[in-house]
């Protein structure tokens, strides 16, 4: 339906997504790719969907940082999302503009990130004050009790894009 961003995106494996950020964009969705980049660099929140081990679906907002076409978040160490993580590492993160009509879907690979380096700075972006509806506030998830702060690195393996406010669709 053209809403693919990456055109080799069903030749990518799991090996192939260790050894590169995310598959190449052809030149041919620049434009999209553009889109995009614009989208998430827009914006800081995302619903997270992974499986739990009985393969019940869970949703969660969290905050994300990109960095070198990976998603990074953070979350305690007990959280659904996390023990979801560990076991199923397929996850999918859904972007939209609120109240506009472009949105992202993105299917990736979630393992947890040790870098210590690239956890301060993704502890650092993402556990700053945000300014919400209710007011400035921390992110929920530094209020949670459950267990350590842990990183994970998402790395995409297929993006869908779309901008339903062009008659493309």
């Amino acid at each position: 339906d053209g809403s693919d961003i990456y055109d080799d995106v069903n030749e990518v494996t799991s090996d192939k997504v260790k050894q590169q950020s995310a598959p190449t964009p052809s030149e041919s969705n620049t434009p999209k790719l553009d889109e995009f980049l614009s989208l998430i660099d827009n914006h800081n929140t995302a619903v997270l969907s992974t499986v739990d081990n009985d393969k019940n679906a869970h949703g969660a907002v969290i905050h994300y940082m990109f960095e070198n076409g990976i998603f990074y978040m953070v979350t305690k160490a007990q959280t659904y999302k996390a023990k979801n993580m560990r076991n199923h590492p397929q996850v999918s993160l859904t972007i939209h503009a609120p109240n506009g009509l472009k949105t992202t879907q993105i299917s990736g690979l979630a393992e947890q990130e040790y870098d210590s380096e690239i956890k301060d700075k993704v502890f650092n972006t993402i556990s700053a004050p945000k300014q919400y509806t209710e007011g400035a506030h921390l992110p929920p998830i530094m209020s949670l009790k459950k267990g350590e702060v842990v990183i994970f690195r998402i790395t995409p393996i297929d993006i869908q894009y779309q901008d339903y406010s062009k008659n493309n669709w």
